[in-house]
């Protein structure tokens, strides 16, 4: 009996692992086709680009992490430690950290925005800046706000959706 409890506990966690790195595949190659013809001065375009923002983030996150954590271990949410308040100190601690990386982020984004691969590549340099251009439009778009509804809308996407969804999956 309890091989067989083993094998279909091995079972499951390859198919999590299988269906994340398949999620992940997925995710890139259509991250790879948009925003080309989307009309991002649209505000339903952009709805609809930020639902499916936040359905991503939900997939990506914590659909894998809930089936990650169901299929291993009894005590499901204890494993994620969701259950207690973090201490004081380790919050200071990560507000004092992120602050000090600011400037080491900033310096890591220009030597990434300079940087020039060697002729062989150049398709995929050439590739690589194109989708750091999409990136920057749809970043753009997303921040257009023409009132507070947009404000509460964008602080939904991509602040409060990744910030949780991104604490239960670490």
């Amino acid at each position: 009996m309890k091989n067989i409890t083993n094998r279909r506990q091995h079972i499951i966690n390859t198919a999590v692992v299988l269906g994340y790195i398949i999620a992940m595949m997925y995710l890139f190659v259509s991250s790879s086709m948009m925003p080309i013809g989307f009309d991002l001065t649209d505000s339903s375009v952009l709805l609809g680009l930020k639902i499916a923002q936040v359905g991503t983030v939900i997939i990506t996150f914590v659909v894998f992490s809930i089936i990650f954590i169901l299929s291993l271990t009894k005590e499901r949410w204890k494993f994620i430690d969701l259950h207690r308040i973090p201490d004081t100190k380790v919050l200071i601690l990560a507000g004092v950290t992120i602050i000090c990386a600011l400037p080491v982020i900033n310096w890591m984004a220009e030597v990434n925005g300079s940087m020039s691969l060697p002729a062989g590549l150049e398709t995929v340099e050439t590739w690589m800046r194109k989708m750091e251009d999409n990136a920057e439009q749809l970043t753009e778009a997303f921040l257009v706000m023409n009132g507070i509804t947009d404000l509460l809308i964008n602080l939904v996407v991509i602040a409060l959706s990744a910030a949780v969804c991104e604490e239960i999956f670490f």
